[in-house]
This record gives C-alpha cells, structure tokens and sequence, in this order.
C-alpha cells in the first residue's frame, strides 16, 4: 500500500501503465489463462523502480525500497529464498534510519561552508536536500557533494575574477547547476550506473573567464542548466 501511494504521488503516466497491465491479467486469468500474481507484482515493483531511476537520473531512498521489496518477492517467489520480506523490512529500515542519523549527528546534512580563506565554498545534501543561490561571490572553488539527496546551486549571478573549479560528487544523489552564460563550461566527466545531462548552451569565448567542472556520477546524475 506504501508503495502504492508512493507511485500515484510520483507519476500518473506510470501508475496507468500498472493499472493497465494488471486489468489485462485479470482478464487473461478470467479467460482461464494462469497468472502468478506472486511474480507479475514482482517484476512491476522493479520495474517502476527502473524506471524513477532513469526519470530521476538518481536513485532515491524510495526507489531502493521497491527495488528491494520486489526483487525479495521475485526469489520467495521462485522458492530461492524462504524468509518472508516482513522479517527484513524492519531491520532495513532501521539501518538506513540509524545512517541518516550519523550523518545528522555529523553535521553533514544541508552544510553550506564558506571558507573565505582559499576562496572556497563547499555544499552538501546529505539523505535531504540543499537549496542555495550564489550571489556576487568571488570564489575560486566549489564542492558539491550529493549522498542519497540533492544539491541545486543557482550560480547565474556568480561574479568571479579567476577561473572557478567546480567538483562534483553524485553517490546515490543528484545535482542541479544552474550556470550563467558569462563564462566558458568546460565539463569533464565519469558516471557509473549514472550520468551527466548538458543543457548548457554557453558559446565558448577567449575573453571570457572558464569554469571547471568536474563530476563523478555514482548511481547519481548531474545536470547542468
């Protein structure tokens, strides 16, 4: 039912696709064609997992949980495993309730950090998220830093003297930059089970100053706007 909810708040487009699909085992099996609703509801919990990932181009803590529970009924289902998923659930949760509480108690949840020193600014969204808006700020280098949640920076108003180095790392997270068109994008990249989407459409100048991007996807995405 949880996971139910979560879809029709998530995409209609989705919830419809399921709702057609199981009508028309009803009818098959109504026509005396055998479904096993057991594996059929299965493979739709992965499957609407897939696909929030790539809609997303993250994986949230939501999409891991159906990912979970689906592939834990596929295996009862197909007699691989024999535990019921209700005796895993409350321990899973509880572990990923005790991480987000780590990392709270570290102080590592919405951290904006200037560090006027080296000219450094430094963002994280750590299991939430971390909204900010740069404005006027000369800085020679940001970190971005997204862990099962998200960082949006808005940096269109940034005013920088020197070229800017911007590290990203995306781990289970996303990432939204929104760029200013005064400057050249130069974007180097590496993504596992992740990617980069540039919708940047900055036109490369000599007069103006560049600023760096570098970014790791892991199980994460960036985009760049």
């Amino acid at each position: 039912m949880i996971c139910l909810i979560y879809l029709m708040r998530s995409d209609y487009m989705l919830l419809g696709i399921i709702i057609v699909i199981i009508g028309f085992s009803c009818l098959l099996e109504n026509l005396g064609i055998s479904i096993n609703w057991g594996i059929l509801v299965s493979l739709l919990l992965i499957l609407s997992c897939f696909y929030l990932i790539l809609r997303d181009k993250k994986i949230t803590f939501w999409s891991i949980i159906l990912f979970i529970i689906g592939m834990w009924n596929l295996l009862l289902n197909l007699n691989v495993v024999t535990l019921e998923f209700s005796g895993i659930l409350w321990p899973i949760l509880l572990v990923l309730t005790g991480i987000s509480i780590i990392f709270n108690k570290l102080k590592l949840k919405n951290i904006r950090r200037n560090e006027k020193e080296n000219k450094t600014l430094v963002f994280n969204g750590i299991f939430s998220g971390c909204v900010e808006k740069i404005i006027n700020e000369d800085v020679q280098e940001i970190k971005v830093r997204a862990i099962f949640g998200g960082v949006e920076l808005d940096l269109t108003n940034l005013k920088i003297t020197e070229n800017l180095n911007i590290h990203v790392y995306s781990i289970f997270g996303g990432v939204d930059l929104l760029l200013s068109d005064d400057y050249n994008i130069v974007v180097s990249s590496t993504s596992i089970f992740g990617g980069v989407e540039n919708k940047h459409n900055s036109k490369e100048e000599k007069n103006k100053k560049n600023i760096n991007i570098n970014i790791i996807n892991i199980f994460g995405g960036t985009d760049l706007k």
